[in-house]
Formats: C-alpha cells, structure tokens, sequence
C-alpha cells in the first residue's frame, strides 16, 4: 500500500490497483474497462483523481496532486 498526497495536501492511502490508474493518468474513460472505471469514479469520490468533461463530451481523469496546487487545473 502506498499513499498519494491529494491538491489539499491530505494523503490517503492508495492500492495497487489504483496506483496503476495514477500512473496512467491522464486518461479517458473511453478507455477503461467496467472494473476500471469504477475504481476511477471510486477515486474521483475521495479525491485522488480529478473528473474533467471535454467539448466532445468525453470524460477525463486527471491526478489530483499537491504538485498541482500552483497550477490550474487544465494546465
């Protein structure tokens, strides 16, 4: 088990399933399998990932991370 610091500087344990989606990020949903996305929507509900909608109407799954915090969000 690892832990990741979230943008509000918490940090929350994370498994190794859902470090394999870290290390993925970005990422479009359109690209997850069913299990996947529904650790990824797990994810976006505790913070650790960022759900971002593009024009097309497509869904991305940024990190969400203390490195982040003097960045917007879309940079």
């Amino acid at each position: 088990m690892r832990y990741h610091e979230i943008a509000s500087g918490l940090r929350l344990p994370v498994s190794g399933e859902e470090q394999e989606l870290l290390n993925k990020a970005p990422f479009e949903i359109d690209d997850l399998d069913e299990r996947d996305a529904e650790v990824a929507r797990l994810m976006v509900g505790r913070g650790v990932l960022h759900q971002t909608r593009k024009d097309d109407g497509g869904i991305i799954y940024k990190d969400s991370s203390a490195k982040d915090i003097w960045r917007g969000r879309d940079g």
